[in-house]
């Protein structure tokens, strides 16, 4: 009867700690669970049936946590909740013809640091030096990046 009720605790264990590893992100109560159980497990086998099954036991429960974790790893069942999605997309990049340093334009939304704004006709992300800046506000183009413009109140 001991020795079924370490199989079970460890198999328990086992079964949370593959469940938290490769199904549940972060650290969960699965996972604390399954160490408690591997944990309990090991000790009762120590306690209850000597130090023969406890070492039995212990180095047991680490090669099914091994092999486990390398058949989960080789087989395809990871693949079923892995995001296999690649990212084509690209970011716009701001015509440096159109807009230059100098340039004089309004803004559409508030600036704080990042919002947008209107330069030569444009509706483009514009970003600040860390002041915020109200929407309909005059601004002037310090500096054109490849995905933004950084921007000052025009001073009259």
């Amino acid at each position: 009867m001991e020795i079924f009720i370490v199989i079970l605790l460890l198999s328990i264990a086992v079964g949370l700690v593959i469940l938290e590893v490769f199904f549940l992100p972060g650290t969960t109560f699965a996972g604390i669970a399954g160490v408690i159980f591997a944990i309990v497990g090991i000790w009762y086998a120590y306690m209850q049936l000597g130090n023969t099954w406890g070492n039995i036991s212990l180095i047991g429960s680490a090669l099914v946590f091994g092999g486990a974790f390398t058949w989960l790893v080789r087989s395809n069942a990871l693949n079923k909740v892995a995001l296999n999605e690649e990212i084509d997309s690209k970011v716009e990049s701001i015509c440096q013809e159109k807009i230059k340093p100098g340039d004089e334009g309004i803004t559409i939304s508030r600036v704080n640091p990042i919002g947008e704004a209107r330069i030569n006709g444009e509706t483009i992300e514009v970003k600040s030096n860390g002041e915020f800046i109200d929407p309909e506000v005059k601004i002037v183009v310090l500096k054109v990046y490849s995905t933004n413009v950084l921007v000052e109140v025009k001073k009259d």
